[in-house]
């Protein structure tokens, strides 16, 4: 098991899972090494599992560049998309700003394309409101796209909008 996530308000700590890198691996062509994660894969299928038992989980997966993390992660979604079970994810590279992962997730639950405007983007958000988000989370999430607002969230406004959008997709897939 991995690190303890604290929560905020006097609610209880979220656990969550550990997946560590391993040193060694098999070089495949054109598509870089490959590092053996049976271990890891029966794991999170597990997770997979449970979170469509209705219990689910935080992973993180932590490691250097280049060990595998997003072959990881595209195994694991086709897993979930074997098992019917809607599967996003984000990712945080040095330098983009702090709330970057969650606009990619946004884009990624809306359905955007990787090359698709903000602008475009934008034009989808209303769709969140069908996970219970308030017009006020609406509005702080358009901020991450670039829009400029009357009243400028501040980051907790933000985590809160956001933490909604993950409690919603945990609601309603």
């Amino acid at each position: 098991s991995g690190p303890i996530i604290p929560s905020r308000g006097g609610r209880a700590d979220i656990p969550s899972l550990l997946v560590e890198g391993r040193n060694q691996g098999v070089g495949v062509r054109r598509q870089g090494p490959w590092v053996r994660r049976a271990d890891e894969l029966e794991l999170l299928g597990n997770a997979l599992g449970n979170l469509a038992g209705g219990n689910g989980c935080t992973v993180a997966l932590l490691g250097d560049s280049g060990s595998g993390k997003s072959r990881l992660t595209r195994e694991i979604g086709d897993i979930a998309n074997r098992r019917n079970i809607p599967f996003y994810h984000a990712q945080y590279a040095m330098g983009d700003r702090p709330l970057e992962p969650f606009a990619e997730l946004i884009r990624a639950v809306l359905g955007a394309e990787p090359n698709e405007s903000n602008e475009a983007v934008l034009t989808k958000t209303e769709r969140l409101s069908q996970l219970g988000l308030s017009p006020r989370d609406l509005e702080a999430i358009t901020v991450m796209f670039g829009v400029e607002v009357a009243h400028t969230p501040d980051r907790s406004e933000l985590w809160r909008a956001m933490t909604r959008v993950l409690v919603g997709l945990g609601r309603e897939g």
